[in-house]
């Protein structure tokens, strides 16, 4: 995310909700716009996270599928985030979905029937 000096302006959202629920946010200062492409990279990047925990398909799958979807328009086909910037937030946001790995065989239980 591009940062720019002087300017403290932030918002809190609850991501995992579909509402895009504002939790918090402080004011922008008065020389700082906006910058939509910022906010266009980090709703994909949210909207991949969010179809990696959601979704049994490979995050390359996913990731073309959404890659594709954006290059139809050609306002944003430039500003998608690379797969190279995404993939480790994409995995991490994965395997929340799964329990940790135990440290030691020892500490591994398997289930009897």
């Amino acid at each position: 995310m591009q940062m720019r000096s002087g300017c403290r302006g932030t918002v809190y959202t609850n991501l995992e909700v579909n509402t895009k629920e504002v939790l918090r946010s402080t004011p922008h200062s008065e020389t700082c716009t906006a910058d939509e492409s910022v906010l266009y990279r980090n709703e994909k990047r949210n909207t991949l996270k969010r179809r990696a925990r959601e979704e049994t398909k490979t995050v390359p799958q996913i990731y073309m599928e959404e890659r594709n979807c954006a290059s139809t328009s050609l306002e944003t086909a430039g500003q998608f985030p690379t797969y190279k910037k995404v993939k480790a937030a994409i995995y991490r946001s994965r395997a929340k979905r799964f329990p940790p790995l135990p440290e030691t065989r020892q500490q591994l239980e398997i289930p009897a029937h």
